[in-house]
């Protein structure tokens, strides 16, 4: 179902293979990285993972990475890197750590803290062109760099770019940053942390006021900004996804003005609403990204009435899954990579201690622990289809009031698509092919927009 809801209520609660005692299900990556991994990128081949952080090198490879290295899978890689920030001094990992990177238009982009290379021309940021590294507007200040819909903008805390005053988000056009038109002034102290892409607009998020938007803005792409209702209060807006029909944003809010439910709230499209109560934050969220039907959410949070603590949530439209296994830590971000998740993990997470970075292969993994929410209210374009019979065991018809529909796509308790098929009214799915469980499905418009969502048991 799209994630825009105005009501829900628990349906059913799931225990699906807790692991045992101590059982990691991370996998280490030949012994990780020596300091902290802060952004990630995948190649245009899809053949390597890039890393980038604070590290000096890696561990088990012993490379002296310098803040950027690949990964193909089953080894590191500096090599395509041109020495990566320079710094091969073996002590005091955090000089010039890299915080942001982009892979835009076969150039990789890089934000950090302090010159790179030991290069005063290349402060704060630097791309990497034919085997050479060259200076990127010299921000000064921490500077983001946001890739969304094709399209590359910085934001972060900077406000002069070029040596001029140049604050609020820029975008890379011409070989240059430039500021986006009709902008409204952004506060002096403001930061700009993340960005998307929804609905045919983009949307920026941290925190700042700009005109009438409080720490999340809309932007359609050509020079219109428009507010979102009162906006999201707190300290700050760290990641910005997506799902359905909702915009989810996290970050670190406790309760106070304008914040709908502690470290994470959702847009419906009119105004601001609280995540699932079937779940409960514990400390800001900091990342979310959405992967084959799914929205994947990094957070230390437990479920209502549950004293365990997880870092990994999953939500597929109709289920909230604990994934990773218990996590009491703080992790960062978060990466989708030749069919895992890889997560920049805290220096305390005792299965991988101190490796800073691991791997959770997706493929046939098992919830820790999910619970089941439902819509009650139903609204907007986010319809609800009826399935019949349900349970099924080798057809069922769709029934959905509307007459956009054209397509169905049937997604597992995973959120792998399972079936998809072309949709005519009264017509029979036929499903005697799927594994016996509880799936859901989309309506789809000829635009590819879902326009219904209904839940079915195969058995």
């Amino acid at each position: 179902m799209g994630a825009g809801i105005f009501g829900r209520v628990l349906l059913l609660t799931t225990v699906a293979a807790i692991p045992l005692e101590g059982l990691c299900q991370f996998e280490s990556l030949n012994g990780g990285l020596s300091h902290i991994a802060r952004c990630f990128e995948v190649s245009t081949d899809s053949a390597e993972l890039i890393v980038g952080g604070s590290f000096k090198y890696t561990v088990q490879d012993s490379l002296y990475a310098n803040g950027l290295v690949g990964w193909n899978g089953n080894s590191w890689s500096i090599d395509g890197f041109a020495g990566g920030s320079g710094d091969t001094i073996p002590i005091n990992e955090t000089t010039g750590p890299l915080y942001s990177m982009a892979l835009f238009q076969d150039t990789l982009f890089c934000a950090f803290g302090g010159p790179w290379q030991y290069d005063p021309s290349m402060q704060g940021a630097a791309y990497l062109a034919n085997g050479q590294w060259h200076g990127c507007g010299n921000p000064i200040v921490w500077f983001e760099l946001m890739k969304v819909n094709g399209r590359l903008f910085s934001g972060g805390q900077a406000t002069v770019v070029y040596g001029s005053y140049m604050p609020g988000i820029r975008e890379w056009t011409g070989g240059a940053w430039h500021q986006l038109p009709n902008m409204p002034p952004f506060n002096g102290i403001g930061t700009t942390e993340c960005a998307t892409y929804w609905h045919g607009q983009y949307y920026f998020a941290g925190s700042f006021i700009a005109g009438d938007a409080l720490s999340v803005i809309a932007y359609d792409g050509m020079g219109q900004w428009s507010s979102l209702g009162e906006g999201v209060g707190g300290n700050w807006v760290r990641a910005i996804a997506g799902f359905g029909d909702s915009l989810f944003v996290g970050g670190y809010f406790l309760t106070g003005p304008h914040v709908q439910s502690q470290h994470i709230q959702l847009w419906d499209g009119n105004s601001w609403k609280p995540f699932f109560s079937e779940v409960q934050f514990d400390s800001q969220v900091f990342d979310m990204k959405v992967y084959q039907g799914a929205l994947y959410i990094c957070g230390n949070y437990h479920f209502t009435g549950e004293s365990t603590q997880y870092g990994l949530l999953r939500y597929d439209g109709q289920h909230l899954c604990a994934i990773g296994g218990a996590m009491e830590q703080d992790n960062n971000k978060i990466v989708f990579f030749q069919g895992s998740l890889y997560l920049a993990l805290g220096f305390t997470y005792p299965p991988l201690l101190n490796q800073c970075i691991g791997r959770l292969p997706l493929d046939g993994l098992v919830p820790d622990e999910c619970v089941t929410v439902a819509e009650i209210e139903e609204h907007g374009a986010n319809a609800q289809a009826v399935v019949f019979p349900n349970p099924a065991s080798s057809e069922m018809t769709i029934s959905y009031a509307g007459s956009n529909a054209r397509s169905i796509e049937v997604v597992d308790i995973l959120g792998r698509p399972v079936l998809r098929s072309a949709y005519t009214r009264s017509a029979p799915v036929i499903v005697d092919a799927l594994a016996n469980g509880t799936y859901t499905l989309r309506l789809y418009d000829a635009h590819g927009t879902a326009v219904a969502v209904g839940h079915f048991v195969k058995q």
